[in-house]
This record gives C-alpha cells, structure tokens and sequence, in this order.
C-alpha cells in the first residue's frame, strides 16, 4: 500500500563512438516484492531516422520560412519543392519588380531586396544587386559574387523559393 515516487537523472560514463548507430539503454528498477525489473530500451537507426523525418514534418511552412537557415528548415524545403510550382520569366519579373521581400536564406538573412523595372536594386546594406530574368531563371548579379541564376518556384502568393543546384537557396516572402 505504500508508493514511492523517485525522480532522478543518470550520467552514463561512456563515450559514444556515434549517435547515429542503435544503442540499449538497459537498467534494473527494484520490485516491491525486493527483486529486480530489467528494463531494456532499443534505439535503432530506423528510430532515429523517423524521429528526424517526424520533426521535419512538425515544421510549419511559417517556421520553416522564418528559420531557412537551420538545416531543418531547409530539409523541410527539400522534401516539398517538388509541390511548388515554377515560375515562367513574366511571372517572375511581375513578382520582383517594384515589390519588396524578406529574404530568408544564404544572402542577406532578414535583409529586404527590392528590384525596379530596370532589375536595379540597393538593399539595406546598400549593396547593389542587377536581377534579370534569363530562360525562365532570375540571375543575379551580386556586387560581392559570381552571378548566380536561381529556378523560382511559388510557394504561395505570399513566398517563393529560389532553387540553385536543385537545393533550396532562399526564401522571398512578404
């Protein structure tokens, strides 16, 4: 009839070569008759992959957006790019010309980048920026880097996903 409640924390003394590889946690709890209950916890590899794959699917489109450079942010990207749809260079020049976006990515991280119709733009670190569209491609021209020309996929009305290599590279959202 009598209950005991014991809250504790164990430091395990062994270093672990990898914690990518399955492991046991195994540990004896004593019985209320005086003998030992064996507990055994298995974590294999496929445990750690779906958990990695559960929190990729906890991520919001919000939070992936405003976190872009976190790798599971960009993980969340990969995994739905194949759902947003490509830009045709009009439709791409209708959304960067005389419009402001955040950017949430490799460049400017929380900077605004604006183009006008000429494709100039001076962003608030007073960097200038030359944005053309090329074959359906936004190239950018960078004052600090090689041009790069980006597929441009529309999340939403509101965010659009620039893809280089087939990878995400950034964000544009309002």
């Amino acid at each position: 009839t009598e209950k005991m409640q014991i809250r504790t924390f164990v430091d395990i003394p062994v270093e672990a070569s990898s914690l990518e590889d399955d492991f046991t946690l195994i540990f004896k709890l004593p019985s209320s008759s005086g003998n030992a209950q064996v507990f055994s916890f298995a974590i294999t590899k496929e445990d750690i992959d779906a958990r990695d794959e559960q929190t990729i699917q906890e991520i919001s489109l919000e939070e992936a957006i405003a976190n872009f450079n976190h790798d599971k942010a960009k993980e969340y990207f990969e995994k739905h790019m194949g759902e947003y749809v490509p830009l045709t260079g009009e439709e791409i020049k209708e959304i960067i010309t005389n419009n402001e976006w955040n950017i949430g990515g490799l460049f400017t991280k929380g900077n605004i980048i604006a183009f006008d119709d000429k494709g100039n733009s001076i962003d608030s670190y007073g960097t200038e920026r030359k944005g053309e569209i090329v074959d359906n491609m936004l190239d950018l021209k960078l004052a600090s880097k090689d041009d790069t020309a980006y597929e441009v996929r529309k999340i939403n009305d509101n965010a659009y996903l620039l893809i280089s290599n087939d990878k995400p590279y950034c964000v544009f959202y309002k």
